[in-house]
């Protein structure tokens, strides 16, 4: 009891490993239900779980052996399997993309083929391979 008490969505199970995510992002052995690591890291079963830095926001999702999880300022993109160090396991962070450069915050995440699409409060972004755009001409200067 009192372990991710902030957790709002159950991500998926990949290779016996469950993730679920809320203000912080957790795995957990499938089989045994025993938490095996978290990020941030801290004290997950005490009220301070509200001052998590960085602290989730909207939906995370699950593509293939990556999580992707929103933060305010970036989507921090985690390998689905911690990595064991000693008697325990450590998150595996693969790449972290910058939000606010974009004009955006994190929100709700889905991945469908190669786009990634975030759903803010007010605004829809899609990234991705888009069609190339044509160059524009430049006025010639006479």
């Amino acid at each position: 009891a009192g372990v991710a008490t902030d957790a709002t969505a159950l991500l998926g199970v990949r290779n016996n490993t469950l993730i679920a995510a809320g203000d912080r992002l957790y795995w957990f052995d499938a089989a045994r239900g025993t938490l095996l690591t978290q990020y941030p890291a801290g004290q997950p079963d005490v009220a301070a779980t509200a001052t998590a830095s960085p602290r989730g926001i909207g939906q995370g999702t699950i593509a293939g052996d990556q999580v992707w999880w929103p933060t305010r300022e970036n989507i921090l993109v985690f390998s689905t399997q911690p990595e064991r160090r000693g008697n325990g396991f450590v998150p595996q962070l693969v790449k972290e993309i910058p939000l606010v450069p974009r004009g955006l915050t994190g929100g709700n995440l889905v991945i469908n083929g190669n786009k990634l699409i975030i759903a803010t409060g007010t605004q829809l972004a899609v990234f991705g391979d888009q069609p190339p755009v044509a160059p524009v001409p430049k006025p010639e200067i006479r």
